[in-house]
């Protein structure tokens, strides 16, 4: 993450304060005992630099690099995968909207290349793992949960009262009455990154930083939304759309 983030044009305090964040904030501390979600996370930002590495220059080794991290990715079939590949595709999308102008023709025809290498590269490394769980999806009960099944771990708003006090909700001693499970109230990091954000308006100022923070905190948003639960109707409204598209299928 250190790596992208210095690749991303971040000056070296705001690299090393967002590296420090994603290695020891929210997933990585609440979901340690499940090893595959931990083992993903950490592949994440790896995917993400090659990405980077390879939107900036199109070349076919930057995409046979990009897809073997990705099929590394690909590889742990769980929710915060499917997640991450989600923002992976949203980050190629728009970086490749953002670029294609700069390209040259043999850039774009490179990029096609590149991106077909990468394709095929992580599709080959996770076809295996893919296949397996395709043969068990069968016998999987996931299409007769309903909504309220997971309503039980939606978050609310008091969720983000551990980004200010790491004991707030009780989380770490006394008895805990926080939203949902325990493990979701291990979110603290401490309020230096929050005061840091105070600089998020210089920072906009810079012409490189306006897309990425643009995405970036758009994808902020969406997740406090999906974190949120049935709490609001974005939640409601994905499960409606995941049952009527499963239905048409």
């Amino acid at each position: 993450m250190l790596a992208f983030l210095r690749r991303d044009k971040v000056n070296t305090t705001g690299a090393l304060i967002g590296a420090t964040v994603y290695m020891a904030g929210g997933v990585a501390a609440s979901r340690l005992e499940h090893t595959p979600i931990v083992v993903a996370y950490g592949h994440a930002p790896v995917v993400l630099f090659f990405l980077r590495h390879f939107l900036e220059q199109p070349k076919l080794r930057r995409g046979l690099l990009c897809g073997v991290a990705a099929g590394a990715l690909a590889v742990h079939l769980v929710q915060v995968t499917y997640l991450f590949v989600l923002a992976l595709i949203a980050y190629a999308m728009i970086g490749t909207a953002c670029q294609w102008k700069n390209y040259s023709k043999p850039d774009r025809r490179r990029w096609v290349g590149g991106m077909a290498i990468a394709l095929a590269c992580a599709l080959a490394l996770a076809l295996p793992q893919l296949l397996f769980s395709l043969a068990f999806m069968g016998i999987s009960n996931r299409e007769m949960m309903t909504l309220s099944d997971a309503a039980g771990a939606s978050l609310d708003s008091r969720a983000l009262l551990s980004l200010l006090a790491p004991n707030a909700l009780h989380a770490l001693r006394g008895t805990y009455h926080g939203p949902a499970s325990l493990v979701e109230a291990y979110l603290y990091i401490g309020t230096i990154p929050l005061m840091a954000m105070l600089a998020l308006t210089r920072a906009w100022q810079d012409r490189q930083c306006r897309a990425s923070l643009a995405f970036f905190g758009a994808m902020a948003l969406v997740a406090c939304l999906y974190m949120f639960g049935t709490h609001t109707p974005f939640y409601c409204w994905l499960y409606s759309w995941h049952a009527s598209l499963s239905a048409t299928q």
